[in-house]
C-alpha cells in the first residue's frame, strides 16, 4: 500500500479502488464473488463471500439454474417423452398440452 492510501479511511480507500484500480485493498477487504467488487466483509461475518445481498442471490439462483420468467423452455413430457415448449411462468411445466388434459381430466371424473 502507498503512504498516502494509509492515511485513508478505509471506506475511502474501497471507493477509491473501484474507481481506479490504482489503489490496494486494505488487508481485510476481498473482491466479490459475483461481480468482482472490492468490499470489507462485516466483522460478524467474515466469510463473507458478497459484497451485497444482490450478488448473494444473483449466484445462488444461478447454482439451481434458475429460468427467468418470460423464457421459452424446451423440456420432455414426463408421460409421453415427446419434447415441448412452454414460456416459463412461475412454476417450470413438466408435461405437454396433451398429457396436461388428460390428466386434469382424469382428476375431475374420480373426485
Amino acid at each position: 500500500m502507498t503512504d498516502s492510501a494509509r492515511d485513508v479511511p478505509e471506506s475511502d480507500l474501497i471507493a477509491t479502488a473501484v474507481g481506479t484500480g490504482d489503489v490496494d485493498l486494505p488487508s481485510s477487504g476481498r473482491a466479490c464473488a459475483e461481480c468482482g467488487e472490492p468490499f470489507v466483509p462485516a466483522d460478524y461475518h467474515p466469510e463473507q463471500r458478497h459484497c451485497q445481498r444482490a450478488c448473494q442471490m444473483r449466484a445462488h439462483r444461478a447454482t439451481l439454474g434458475h429460468v427467468p420468467m418470460g423464457t421459452t423452455v424446451t423440456r420432455v413430457c414426463i408421460d409421453c417423452g415427446e419434447p415441448f415448449t412452454f414460456e416459463m411462468r412461475k412454476r417450470p411445466r413438466i408435461r405437454c398440452d396433451e398429457c396436461r388434459r388428460k390428466v386434469s381430466h382424469h382428476k375431475r371424473v374420480d373426485e
